[in-house]
């Protein structure tokens, strides 16, 4: 079992700003196989997701704290970051953060539970929709019609 912390990130919801922590936890003997847990604390209340990499184990924290109107200004949770397969299978502790632009060839890996802008963080729908765009406009791109 392999405990990691991320502290000095906020949390915010309308005018609010509060500082927020993470704790994931990665367990290598859970009866599923490999299993992430991550807590979301912040305004004296703790969000816990669990799943199969700290991505998708901070997601279903995130379906519990969102549709309160809280955000958590993390790489995780920006318009900008989604995790690759190979990051998945890794844990994904690390996400790619997509350039605005599709002339900039190759996104930039960086920590998925780093501080990030809180102007570009959103809901994981709005992050979903976000990373389907951008793969069908480097779908269109790549094939010409």
């Amino acid at each position: 079992m392999k405990n990691l912390t991320y502290d000095g990130i906020i949390a915010a919801a309308g005018d609010v700003s509060v500082p927020a922590t993470i704790a994931v936890v990665q367990d290598f003997d859970s009866p599923n196989g490999r299993e992430y847990t991550v807590s979301v604390e912040f305004d004296q209340r703790v969000f816990t997701g669990v799943g199969a990499d700290a991505f998708w184990a901070f997601e279903r924290a995130r379906e519990q704290y969102e549709p309160l109107g809280w955000r958590v200004a993390v790489q995780g949770a920006s318009v900008h970051c989604f995790p690759s397969g190979v990051q998945g299978e890794a844990g994904a502790l690390v996400v790619y953060r997509h350039p605005e632009s599709l002339e900039v060839a190759q996104p930039e890996p960086v920590v998925t539970f780093a501080a990030a802008a809180l102007d570009e963080i959103v809901t994981f729908a709005e992050q979903m929709a976000a990373q389907r765009e951008r793969i069908e406009s480097w779908r269109r791109s790549s094939n010409p019609a």
